[in-house]
């Protein structure tokens, strides 16, 4: 969640369902390694506008565009993307619990 004044839509913690999984992942980025703990959580909104000023200049130069993808699309599409569990993430995001 993002408290910065000049940000107007946040999503609240209890907005949060259940976490859908967790894991680490090591990777080598621009000569470095790295260990991330990455969980993901679905959040319901009505919309959702992308927003590219929060990010440093490394995440700038290796972002190419966005938009967003249905699981189905991801898996037809020929696009790499990380994980590669996404579609199923996605699929368990949209079912009703």
């Amino acid at each position: 969640m993002c408290n910065s004044p000049d940000r107007d839509r946040t999503a609240a913690p209890e907005s949060f369902g259940r976490p859908l999984e967790t894991h680490t992942v090591e990777f080598s980025f621009a000569d470095r390694s790295y260990v991330q703990d990455q969980t993901y959580f679905p959040v319901r909104v009505d919309a959702a506008e992308v927003r590219l000023d929060h990010m440093e200049e490394t995440e700038l130069d290796t972002t190419l565009g966005h938009r967003w993808w249905g699981a189905d699309e991801l898996e037809a599409g020929g696009e790499v993307y990380h994980p590669p569990i996404l579609p199923a993430l996605i699929r368990r995001a949209a079912t009703p619990s």
